[in-house]
């Protein structure tokens, strides 16, 4: 760590002193904190000192680095602020995370345009605004960003956001999403098994066999509600699952 300190201190190069702060980041976040007990209250704070003091100086760097313009420090730092990493008294602060989010969907980076995009649509960081945060949205979709691609899908399905209902559009932006579905953003998998279990008059056919298929995909990803509703299915016999109680059981506890 210190050699590599040392290199990064050395280097002017953003993208060298990128890669040290995220590696001190990683250091921070694992870094252990004992387990309270009345004898080691010195050895606690000793600890989240030296925790504080790593993410201080990830996030100086990072700062620094998105002064000069480098977009992946811009966007990383703002995702630091968002989650209350860095910040007073590790709270989220979208005021600092906002504008860094711009910064970085200026220059192309899909999931800032998508996170500038969530908030605007929530007020975070500035004011609602619906029109803006469709168009930070339809610039990560122009990347096959699979959240953008889903909350666009999910505007056009409910009439949200100032878009008009449009089940057409909705289901070809939800099938684009779920083409690039990811850990992160499985959504629209599940969204998608939930249209097929139901169909939609002139645009989707009702397809149980399929619709299975889509929960599946979407609980092998990690997705907890996707994997409720399939243990209930094989509980229960239902969208073309058979009742089977080992599955159903595997499915609840996944």
């Amino acid at each position: 760590m210190q050699q590599y300190r040392e290199n990064a201190k050395k280097s002017n190069d953003p993208q060298v002193q990128y890669e040290f702060a995220l590696l001190v980041i990683d250091a921070a976040k694992a870094l252990p904190i004992p387990v309270p007990t009345p004898g080691n209250v010195m050895d606690i704070e000793k600890a989240e000192a030296r925790r504080d003091a790593l993410t201080r100086e990830a996030t100086g760097l990072l700062r620094k680095c998105a002064d000069r313009g480098h977009m992946l420090s811009q966007y990383t730092l703002a995702d630091c602020y968002a989650n209350g990493l860095g910040t007073t008294r590790n709270r989220q602060d979208f005021d600092k995370a906002y504008p860094l989010f711009i910064l970085a969907a200026k220059r192309g980076h899909p999931d800032a345009c998508y996170r500038a995009g969530t908030c605007c649509e929530n007020g975070w960081g500035c004011k609602r605004d619906s029109a803006k945060a469709v168009s930070f949205f339809k610039k990560a979709a122009a990347a096959k960003h699979p959240g953008a691609l889903y909350r666009l899908g999910t505007a056009q399905l409910n009439g949200e956001l100032g878009l008009a209902v449009d089940k057409r559009a909705a289901v070809n932006l939800l099938q684009r999403s779920g083409e690039y579905a990811t850990t992160e953003f499985p959504h629209a998998l599940h969204e998608l098994g939930i249209l097929h279990e139901r169909g939609i008059d002139n645009v989707l056919f009702k397809d149980d066999e399929y619709a299975a298929e889509l929960l599946a995909q979407a609980a092998e990803l990690g997705y907890a509600p996707s994997a409720y509703h399939l243990g209930e299915c094989y509980e229960y016999g239902k969208t073309a699952c058979p009742q089977d109680a080992a599955l159903s059981i595997h499915y609840y506890v996944s």
